[in-house]
C-alpha cells in the first residue's frame, strides 16, 4: 500500500509493521511448540569416572539400590601405560529404567580387592550417589558422598 504526501510516493509504514509483528508471533509459537515437544529431553543416562592405582589389586564395583531404577549400560577402563602402577580411570555408564516416585535411588562404588571380605580389607574407598528419577526417566543428582567424588555427567 502506498501514500502520496507532498508529490512523494511513499509506501505505509502499518502493513510493514504488522508484517513484522505476525512473523515475530509466528516464531514465538513454533519455538514453544518445539520446546514442549522433544526440544526439553530428559537427561536419563549418568556417566561416573573413578579413578585407581594399576597393580594394587584394588577395583572398582557398585551396588545399585534399588537394583531395578538403573541399569548399566558401559563400563570403560582405561590403564595410563606410560608407567607401571600408573592411573587406571573406570567410566561406569547408567540408563534411567523408570522414576523413583518420592524416593531417591544410589549407587554405591566400593573401591575393593573383590577376593576378601569386607571385614578383611581395611583399606575400602567409598563414593556414593544420590539421585532423583522423575516418571520421565529425568535424573537430578541429589547427593555426592565419599572422599573426593567427582561429578557425574548427566545427559
Amino acid at each position: 500500500m502506498s501514500v502520496k504526501t507532498n508529490g512523494t510516493e511513499r509506501t505505509a509504514a502499518l502493513p510493514r509493521l504488522l508484517m513484522t509483528a505476525a512473523l515475530c508471533a509466528l516464531a514465538l509459537v513454533a519455538a514453544a511448540a518445539l520446546s514442549s515437544c522433544g526440544g526439553g529431553q530428559a537427561k536419563s543416562t549418568v556417566a561416573v569416572t573413578l579413578e585407581s592405582q594399576a597393580g594394587t589389586g584394588y577395583q572398582w564395583t557398585y551396588v545399585a539400590s534399588p537394583d531395578d531404577v538403573f541399569k548399566e549400560t558401559g563400563h570403560d577402563t582405561k590403564a595410563d601405560e606410560s608407567k607401571a602402577g600408573g592411573t587406571v580411570t573406570d567410566t561406569f555408564t547408567f540408563q534411567a529404567q523408570k522414576g523413583t516416585g518420592d524416593g531417591d535411588a544410589s549407587i554405591t562404588f566400593l573401591l575393593e580387592r573383590p577376593w576378601l571380605n569386607a571385614e578383611e580389607d581395611e583399606d575400602v574407598k567409598t563414593v556414593q550417589y544420590v539421585f532423583k528419577v522423575s516418571d520421565d526417566k529425568n535424573v537430578t543428582l541429589s547427593y555426592a558422598n565419599g572422599e573426593n567424588a567427582p561429578d557425574p555427567v548427566i545427559s
